[in-house]
């Protein structure tokens, strides 16, 4: 299971930033990564059914197709109908509320693009794949812990009933 792939998507109506972001990621991430695409928030929704892992989304993504659901829109779309998926939201906007409404939406992580943008997109899905990994472990050694009582009642109880027929 530690060589398994997080399946992530990017999307961003701006080719080149996804480029540059996927690029970013494969090279510095600590985990596999299987990164997926998507230059429209309509085109991640039809793919939301592969359950990924998480999603880094734009903020407008209007900027090719004025008709084109912009990013809190698409946030909401992923909260309601997947909502274990993280989402980091990226946008330009340097603005306080701008960030706080995708939070209040549901967003992991906001990162505002700029020249740090993609160092931020990192860390912050560090600590998401960081998070899950831990989650996953302790939940493994909950499981192991419930087989190893039950083990060991299966054998108080073997001696138990071994002592009595003895006697």
């Amino acid at each position: 299971m530690a060589d398994a792939k997080h399946l992530i998507y990017l999307v961003d109506d701006d080719t080149k930033h996804l480029m540059l972001l996927k690029d970013h990621l494969e090279r510095y991430s600590n985990y596999p990564l299987d990164i997926k695409l998507f230059t429209s928030g309509e085109n991640c929704l039809q793919k939301m059914s592969a359950k990924p892992d998480v999603v880094v989304l734009d903020f407008h993504l209007d900027g090719i197709r004025p008709e084109a659901a912009n990013g809190l829109e698409i946030l909401k779309a992923i909260k309601q109908d997947y909502p274990a998926v993280d989402v980091i939201m990226m946008s330009a906007q340097d603005q306080l509320p701008v960030g706080l409404q995708t939070l209040e939406y549901g967003a992991t992580d906001y990162a505002i693009k700029g020249e740090t943008a993609f160092l931020r997109a990192e860390l912050a899905l560090r600590r998401i794949l960081e998070r899950r990994a831990a989650a996953l472990f302790s939940q493994q050694q909950s499981r192991q812990l419930r087989l190893m009582y039950v083990v060991l009642i299966v054998l108080a109880l073997v001696l138990i009933f071994g002592a009595i027929y003895t006697i």
